[in-house]
């Protein structure tokens, strides 16, 4: 690489404006937040002059492709890929030269040349450079075949430089409810109940400061945070849905912004009476390892016996013990739906637990409870129970 303008530099200018007679900068619009991920050409024709003539198809440009990569960590690569008309192996005194240039009025300013690393695979010619030096703002470039013994230009293409950059795109899916995703919603009026949506950056790159909000008529508006989102990760979002109108449907607007995208999904609503309420007493599950007792609409003593604890396995053999676990006191919701988490501190150490399912009357359905601590020891048990 030769740094700086150089005069081989000014010999190519005067081809150059013959075949960029339009070429500058693209014009600036508004757009989400975003980074610049890679400039690109795509050279199809020569520059005046060339090939100069007599020069054999295996000195000829057929196609060039230029890549400019910046790489999120703040390093710049350069990538060209070229193909010539004949078989480069035929005359191995051939090789491939890349510039890259910025506008000057109708002509491209080159700043220096790569041809480090050529190597000629069938009909393409690859170079490839890291670590570029400023100036950054290259938007032209050239691509030549030179005569590896005197240095001479054979064929030349130049063409501008594109703009390609990364944004975060956003994603909601079907709200869940217990894990199951619901087509429609079911409410009770005026009783806000929690439905989890999904919402998943699928861009590549970072969106900031994602929010959800659920808007509709007749419906509370409600808005929750989701964070950042790095490109591909994805957020469960907590919604608490509430109806507010007599009328027996509605829908919801169910929205995730962030960093200049956003993203809708529109749920359908239904009214629904009220479930039975649970009834008092003691309560045991189908498989007895769970009893617990409903008193004033809450669920105490919960006590799960003889589970099945899993530590470890990841990378190494897991390891498995019985153990006898709580849960705190829990209300039922007026719609009957327990989705409760514990989380608490001993010393150092995190414990998690969660209770789940649906109370209504004297049975308790699609209930699971979970655990878990350091050393990725968790338990996860799926049930039913009923009154005594």
């Amino acid at each position: 690489m030769y740094p700086g303008r150089l005069s081989v530099s000014l010999l190519f200018t005067a081809l150059v404006v013959a075949v960029l007679p339009a070429l500058g900068a693209g014009t600036a619009h508004a757009a989400p937040e975003r980074r610049l991920e890679k400039k690109t050409a795509v050279l199809t024709r020569s520059l005046p002059g060339y090939p100069v003539s007599g020069t054999p198809a295996n000195r000829q440009l057929q196609r060039a492709n230029v890549y400019v990569h910046y790489d999120e960590d703040g390093d710049i690569i350069l990538e060209t890929d070229a193909w010539v008309k004949g078989d480069p192996s035929s005359n191995p005194d051939t090789a491939v030269r890349a510039h890259l240039g910025v506008v000057a009025g109708n002509s491209c300013e080159l700043t220096g040349h790569y041809d480090d690393g050529v190597v000629p695979n069938g009909r393409k010619y690859w170079v490839w450079e890291r670590d570029l030096p400023s100036p950054r703002n290259w938007d032209c470039a050239v691509v030549m075949t030179i005569d590896r013994a005197s240095g001479a230009t054979v064929d030349a293409m130049g063409g501008s430089l594109t703009n390609q950059y990364a944004q975060p795109r956003l994603t909601v899916a079907q709200p869940r409810l217990l894990d199951k995703a619901q087509k429609q919603v079911r409410l009770v009026r005026r009783v806000a109940q929690d439905h989890t949506f999904v919402v998943k950056n699928t861009g590549e790159y970072r969106a900031r400061n994602v929010v959800v909000t659920a808007r509709g008529k007749g419906m509370k508006t409600v808005r929750r945070n989701a964070g950042t989102l790095a490109p591909g990760a994805e957020a469960s979002v907590k919604v608490p849905l509430r109806l507010m109108s007599r009328k027996k449907r509605a829908t919801v607007r169910i929205t995730a912004s962030g960093s200049g995208v956003s993203t809708s999904r529109i749920v359908r609503v239904r009214a629904v009476k009220a479930p039975a309420k649970p009834r008092a007493g003691a309560w045991r599950s189908t498989d007895k390892t769970f009893t617990f007792k409903v008193r004033k609409g809450r669920i105490t003593g919960f006590r799960g016996i003889n589970m099945r604890m899993q530590c470890g396995g990841y990378g190494t053999f897991p390891t498995y013990r019985n153990v006898s676990l709580t849960f705190p006191t829990v209300k039922v919701p007026r719609h009957g739906y327990v989705d409760a988490i514990k989380k608490y501190r001993k010393g150092n150490v995190w414990y998690t637990a969660t209770l789940r399912g649906r109370v209504v009357g004297k049975k308790m359905t699609q209930a699971r409870y979970t655990y878990s601590t350091a050393g990725g020891c968790r338990v996860s048990e799926g049930f039913t129970a009923r009154r005594r």
